[in-house]
């Protein structure tokens, strides 16, 4: 060995611990810590670069060197380890060799780029140059770029780091925000050694995009987030080494700074390096022992599987019991969960204990009122107490105890696995209790009725009602218990099966596990033994204080540093197709595949046309026939609705040409005025490149018109009181929130009179110009509705129909249910942002509104663009910019979203010039792939699946009654007897089933839904009303200060409404999926039903029925007294911000919106009820009948095979035809 023998501790051990690495004939890690023992005697201080290989590294450490000693270009050079020392100029390089051991020779300094390249050959290259900046008491370590996919990159990489005693890592400007930056970084981090950060190329920041001390403090949160603490972090400009913020003069003055401590940083570096290399000399023996360790995997299963299923064995037992305790411990919960909703509920508030005082008043001896007539009077006068304190302490009780028990009680017997409904008449009786006489037989003979007596009185009411709800769910509770006690029997003795199963895996586990332990315990010992630690604090060491540096001319090295670098790198060009990788076959194939597809529903319909015919003629199998015919033309006439939905400018029209191929919408430069814009098949009487247009009416012009108006805090009476209005507007002094409202209100004035006779009407365009005079135009635009633009070309020959939306911030906006129906029944959602600037304000009320809805949808139909992805200065910015989005996204509650980034204007570009490989760099081929998949795959798969069941059916039924015929006599005369018998009483079962009502649910559903609507409402109020009175809205600047006001008031009344008008949106199809599910468990019931009655009978599976969203209200009323509180509460803007006024106006205005809010909901309850409840039991009764006529159809059937009317030879046919049409394409 090289090492001498020394008292040194730390040499010592390292000698220890060669000596237990040979012994283990673990030669690779024992020749490193030979190097440490080298070093350890005659190293200098050893200063690593690494970073990103595009970031100029090699370019820094040769202007440090002060020559161009490493090859630097914009792709990887440095191949292997570069050492730089000072001395005489020569260059060594190590050579690998075929046995162990490498070759040493010198090489000319002009021939070195080809060595340091060459990482498979070279080993390592070592340069010695006159360098003042190191002299003898430091060195330099160049490493290959982290980021190469070569090998022998990594593994270079790799070898330094131990011999480093200072890493500084570089990156490039525009990549710092690299997932690869921060796990190479924290990898770093983890060796313990001082670790400094390099941000290079900072002449590619623009100031007028981001201030500079921004950049910085996004870089420092950045790895802040990873748990990564750099000791410092430098950024430099080669380039530009005059630039304002340029730490190049700082990084010289640290590396002085650091080779005077030297020897204590080399001290502390080699003691981190041995206890690193202990743990790797760890990883080498494990992987020694991976053969041993896959026969005991082989015996277990895998690993992951293996711990659980040893913790299953470990707590098996107490499971058992556990389960056996289960009625009783869910009895107890199901208990204390009843007490909760029973102790928590006020029934008795401040406003009932007032109408208690006034009822027993109205009880007191002697009590009258009037002084004419008395006794009418006094009558009169107890029984509207009475009723008013009846109705209130009814509505206490429904609100706070009778919805929630209702909600336990469903719940509960969810867990229990028993029909809830069996114990509803449980809690309506305990309902039923509360009465106008229960509440006299509480007043206690001779209380005196004063103040403390009312509270005496309350609570006795208050325990009473809750008693009779507490008794009623004891005994529910105990049927519950009883019925999981019968269920947990079953599962005991399932359990008790597989607990022996799991125990012949624990064994071979065992052994897997003590391995490991031994193998921790190993490297334990060793660092134990020499008295390392694997992840020690740095707090030893004393390091530069880059704050005490003081910017002046250094002077160290050659002054060729100073000069300005020539030449300079280029990123990568960036692919959008990262990002949204769908594991999709390449766009070549995508007309193959979309081909085979529309094949496959083609071969589907004809499929369905001919089993429809061939039970066509079969009077028994009328609804299957038709069934059939219905499906068939629903595959044949398939269409797929596309609605884009965005900001104005995040591009959605540019992104519809696009999917369109062309350059068919165009860009409107108004985004207040968007309509609604449709691509659609040409059709008979609309040919190719001709577009209907629907006028706006005269009544919602003038209604979109006032609502402007009123926004900017004007008011107007007529038409010409509004167009005077407008006349006078101006420009200057609009808030932000006003200009988009001015800019309509103005095209509304200069296309008024050409427009005002036209209004209403459906016009039609001949040309594409005429088309987007409407769709561009403001003074045209600002009148549309909405646009059919009929166009033939591929994605509207597939069926498809793409409706581009009015943008997130356009006026239209605020007509939710428009929107509303597109994000309801369109077949995918396609929401567009811009690269820029994602997201706006708009965009966050949009996609709140997406995640309220998103989970009632049966299949995730969204799709997120990032748009204008050639913005993207680099790979990492793109990933960068699609995290944010998707971190966004996951605050509003859409989890695991599709998010494609690609250039529309580039895939316009490619597809009108036809070119492949731009289609490809724009990103819309990976989204195409993702979105054909979806829309030609799932959903195609779906409707192909639901067909081939129905023809399954129709074989199935002709099967059995191909068998019923082949019977003998007596079997047959007793099912005939037995089938008569039967549709009587099924016919029976079904006219008792379909006369049920569903009111009392749908009623309790609707009321829990709008309530938790007006919490959120309230809970959002402080947002709304902040930013509707703000500053810049409300300034001593000379503006009408009643119109400011009153502006204000409508910016917050009208966000309100924005958010309510949503929420009930969103409500709306909650309760719609509440119809389903009701309509879905009867019709579930009915067929089980029936399905007893008739043996071989098996109804149609239920189909969600669609039902009639309600149109809601998208405005609050306004308040009389709005006006006249605001001006109460502000004289002026000092006062109201600085003062109290802010507080006192929104105290008095959330109690206005309480009472509005209350009247709000109040109407939305009649409303959605009146709505729902016919439709339900239309529903319901529809249900019933289609199963009745299924029902009738198939026992007509069986009575004709029994009684041998069939034409069997021709059955048989027909049926085989049906088991060949019915297999899978």
């Amino acid at each position: 060995m090289a090492a001498q023998l020394t008292t040194t501790p730390l040499q010592q051990s390292l000698i220890q611990l060669q000596r237990v690495m040979l012994d283990a004939d673990d030669r690779v890690h024992a020749d490193k810590i030979e190097q440490l023992l080298h070093k350890l005697n005659s190293e200098p201080l050893a200063v690593a670069f690494c970073g990103h290989f595009s970031a100029g590294k090699s370019t820094m450490v040769n202007r440090l060197c002060g020559a161009e000693l490493l090859p630097s270009s914009p792709i990887p050079t440095s191949a292997n380890l570069v050492t730089i020392r000072s001395g005489e100029a020569e260059a060594q390089v190590r050579r690998h060799t075929t046995g162990y051991g490498s070759i040493v020779h010198s090489v000319p300094l002009e021939q070195l780029e080809s060595y340091c390249k060459n990482g498979e050959d070279i080993e390592a290259v070592e340069i010695h140059y006159p360098v003042p900046l190191l002299g003898e008491r430091m060195m330099f370590l160049d490493t290959p770029g982290i980021d190469s996919t070569d090998d022998a990159h990594k593994l270079a990489t790799e070898s330094a780091l131990h011999l480093a005693d200072v890493v500084f890592y570089v990156m490039d400007y525009n990549h710092v925000q690299s997932e690869v930056n921060f796990e190479f970084t924290k990898q770093l981090q983890d060796w313990g050694k001082p670790l400094y950060l390099i941000v290079n190329q900072i002449d590619k920041h623009s100031e007028d995009e981001l201030r500079f001390e921004d950049y910085i403090k996004s870089v420092e949160e950045a790895f802040a987030g990873w748990n990564i603490h750099p000791n410092g972090i430098l950024f430099t400009s080669l380039r530009d080494l005059s630039h304002m913020h340029n730490d190049w003069e700082r990084l010289v003055w640290l590396l002085e700074e650091l080779k005077t401590k030297g020897e204590q940083l080399r001290m502390f570096s080699m003691e981190r390096s041995a206890a690193h290399l202990i743990g790797e000399h760890g990883k080498l023996l494990e992987s020694r022992n991976i053969g041993l360790k896959q026969r005991l995997l082989l015996e277990v299963g895998n690993l992951s599987e293996a711990k659980a299923e040893m913790k299953a064995v470990e707590k098996a037992e107490f499971q058992l019991n556990e389960l056996a305790q289960q009625p009783s411990q869910m009895g107890q919960r199901w208990k204390r969960e009843m007490s909760l909703i029973l102790d928590n509920a006020n029934l008795t508030p401040a406003s009932t204990r007032e109408l208690a005082e006034a009822y027993l008043e109205s009880r007191k001896p002697g009590f009258k009122t009037g002084l004419f007539f008395a006794s009418g009077k006094t009558a009169s006068e107890k029984e509207r107490r009475e009723n008013a304190f009846y109705q209130d302490v009814l509505k206490q009780v429904t609100a706070n105890v009778d919805w929630h028990m209702r909600d336990w009680l469903r719940k509960s017997s969810e867990e229990a696995s028993v029909a809830y409904e069996d114990y509803l008449t449980l809690l309506d009786e305990a309902r039923d209790e509360v009465t106008v006489a229960k509440l006299a037989d509480l007043i206690q003979t001779g209380a005196s009725f004063t103040s403390e007596y009312t509270m005496t009185y309350s609570r006795k009411l208050s325990d009473d009602m809750k008693g009779v709800y507490r008794k009623a769910g004891m005994e529910i509770l105990e049927h519950l218990i009883r019925h999981t006690e019968d269920h947990v029997e079953a599962e005991l003795k399932a359990e008790r099966l597989r607990l022996d199963s799991l125990r012949t895996q624990l064994e071979a586990y065992q052994r897997l596990h003590d391995l490991e332990k031994r193998e921790q315990a190993y490297v334990k010992t060793l660092l134990d033994d020499n008295r390392l630690h694997p992840t020690p604090s740095m707090n030893v060491l004393t390091l530069p204080d880059l704050g005490l540096f003081m910017k002046k001319a250094q002077q160290t090295g050659a002054d060729s540093w100073k000069e300005a670098v020539t030449g300079g790198t280029q990123a990568a060009p960036v692919d959008f197709t990262v990002a949204a990788d769908t594991g999709i076959a390449d766009r070549t194939d995508d007309a193959t595949d979309q081909t085979q597809i529309r094949e496959r529903l083609d071969e589907t319909v004809q499929k369905l046309n001919r089993a429809g015919e061939l039970i066509d003629g079969i009077t028994s199998m009328g609804s299957l026939a038709r069934s059939m015919r219905e499906k068939s033309a629903q595959l044949r006439d398939n269409r797929f609705t596309i609605a884009l939905f965005g900001a104005f400018s995040a591009g959605k029209s540019s992104f519809a040409n696009a999917l369109v191929g062309e350059r068919v919408l165009p860009v409107s430069p108004n985004p207040t005025t968007a309509a609604i814009n449709k691509i659609v098949p040409p059709v008979v009487g609309f040919p190719h490149g001709t577009a209907k247009v629907k006028l706006k009416t005269r009544e919602a012009v003038l209604d979109d018109v006032r609502f402007s108006l009123e926004t900017l805090g004007y008011q107007a009476s007529d038409t010409q009181d509004w167009l005077r209005t407008i006349a006078r507007l101006t420009p200057d002094r609009l808030t932000p929130r006003g200009k988009p409202h001015y800019a309509f209100l103005k095209a509304v004035e200069r296309g008024w009179q050409a427009a005002e006779k036209q209004l209403g009407m459906e016009l039609r365009t001949e040309t594409l110009p005429d088309f987007e005079a409407y769709v561009a135009l403001e003074e045209q635009s600002c009148f549309v509705e909405w646009i059919e633009l009929h166009y033939d070309c591929a994605l509207t020959r597939q069926g498809i129909v793409l409706v581009d939306t009015p943008g997130a911030d356009s006026i239209n906006a605020r007509h939710t249910g428009v929107a509303f129906n597109y994000i309801k029944n369109a077949d995918a959602i396609l929401f567009v942002t811009y690269y820029n600037h994602a997201f706006s304000q708009a965009d966050r009320e949009f996609l709140l509104q997406l995640g309220r809805v998103k989970e009632s949808f049966e299949l995730d139909k969204m799709f997120f663009i990032v748009n204008a992805a050639d913005l993207a200065a680099s790979q990492e910015e793109l990933t960068g910019v699609v995290t944010h989005v998707k971190d966004n996204l996951l605050q509003y509650g859409i989890r695991k979203p599709r998010i494609f980034p690609l250039s529309s204007k580039l895939g316009v570009q490619a597809k009108t010039a036809d070119d492949e490989s731009l289609i490809s760099r724009s990103g819309l081929s990976a989204f195409e792939r993702a979105f054909y998949a979806f829309a030609f795959g799932e959903l195609a798969s779906l409707a192909v699946g639901a067909a081939e069941a129905e023809i399954r059916r129709g074989a199935t039924r002709l099967g059995q009654w191909l068998d019923d015929a082949r019977i003998g006599d007596d079997a047959r005369q007793s099912k005939l007897a037995a089938l008569s018998e039967a549709r009587a009483g099924g016919e029976r079962l079904l006219a008792e089933l379909s006369g049920r009502s569903r009111e009392r649910e749908l009623r309790q559903e609707v009321g829990e839904l709008l309530h938790y609507v007006k919490q959120r409402a309230v809970f959002r109020f402080g947002g709304f009303y902040n930013a509707a009175f703000n500053p810049a809205s409300l300034q001593d600047d000379g503006r009408d200060r009643k119109q400011a006001l009153r502006a204000s008031w409508k910016e917050l009344s009208r966000s309100i409404s924005y958010d309510l008008s949503q929420e009930v949106l969103a409500t709306t199809l909650r309760i719609e999926n509440f119809l389903n599910r009701e309509a879905e468990g009867l019709y579930t019931e009915f067929a089980r039903l029936l399905e007893q009655q008739m043996e071989g009978f098996h109804a149609e599976p239920y189909a969600p029925q669609a039902f009639a969203t309600p149109a809601v209200e998208e405005s609050l009323p306004d308040s009389p007294d709005v006006e006249k509180v605001l001006l109460e509460h502000f004289r002026n803007a000092k006062q109201f911000f600085e003062g109290a006024g802010k507080e006192r106006l929104k105290a008095e205005l959330e109690t206005i919106l309480m009472s509005m809010l209350d009247a709000f909901t109040e109407r939305h309850q009649l409303l959605l009820m009146d709505a729902y409840h016919g439709q339900l039991q239309r529903t319901i009764a529809s249900l019933a009948e289609q199963q009745l006529r299924e029902w009738n159809e198939y026992a007509q059937g069986m009575q004709e095979s029994l009684e041998m009317k069939l034409d069997l030879p021709d059955i048989l046919s027909r049926h085989r035809e049906l088991i060949a049409l019915s297999k899978p394409l």
